[in-house]
């Protein structure tokens, strides 16, 4: 989502579905989007230093590792994620925010 997204979104006036979208969003950028592109990037990084070291069967190693990485990152984010409106609640946010961020995030 971008800015022209949340200002369609605004276009509706309802400060609480704006706010709620916002929140979710910031939400999976943090923990979702920035954290499995850090893993990607320490992937790029060694499969750039096996390939110019011609060693394609590296390559394949370290793919197959990150896939197994991610996924095993992946299922306690999705355990977290669907409770995002408990932990937000606790956070202190509005409670009908938190509703509809955790629809917006699940």
């Amino acid at each position: 989502m971008d800015s022209i997204a949340m200002v369609i979104i605004g276009m509706l006036n309802d400060t609480t579905i704006l706010a709620a979208t916002g929140l979710g969003y910031i939400i999976l950028l943090i923990f979702a989007l920035s954290t499995s592109m850090g893993l990607n990037t320490a992937l790029e990084t060694l499969v750039a230093q096996a390939y110019g070291a011609d060693q394609l069967d590296l390559c394949g190693k370290y793919l197959n590792k990150q896939r197994f990485i991610l996924v095993l990152w992946f299922m306690p984010l999705l355990f977290f994620l669907s409770y995002s409106e408990s932990m937000l609640l606790w956070l202190g946010q509005d409670p009908e925010v938190s509703r509809l961020a955790s629809k917006f995030i699940i």
